[in-house]
């Protein structure tokens, strides 16, 4: 039994429960408890501002936006806004919000 043997995994990860939204969620982790504390707290934040951009507070809603930003600063970070690909995320993440403000006024989805 060496240390890679996928047998003492179980032994080397750890479970902790992080809270997004107010919501409390099981994980299994390696990452060390203080890196996944920054982690939960940065994707909390993005969840925040995604739940206060949305008049109706449905968390499937909220995750995608929030999605969307974070992978948008990603991309931003990696190839800056002259990239292609980051406008374009900026323009969907614009168009995605809308139309899930309207879908929650009750008006249509299409642009």
């Amino acid at each position: 039994m060496g240390w890679n043997d996928p047998s003492i995994d179980k032994f080397m990860s750890s479970r902790q429960t992080v809270s997004i939204l107010g919501l409390k969620i099981p994980i299994r982790t390696e990452e060390d408890v203080s890196r996944l504390r920054d982690v939960v707290s940065y994707v909390d934040s993005r969840m925040q501002l995604a739940a206060e951009s949305l008049p109706v507070k449905d968390p499937s809603r909220i995750a995608i936006l929030a999605s969307l930003n974070i992978a948008g600063e990603l991309l931003a970070r990696e190839g800056g806004s002259e990239d292609p690909l980051c406008r374009r995320l900026d323009r969907l993440s614009e168009q995605i919000s809308g139309a899930l403000n309207r879908l929650e006024e009750g008006g249509d989805s299409r642009t």
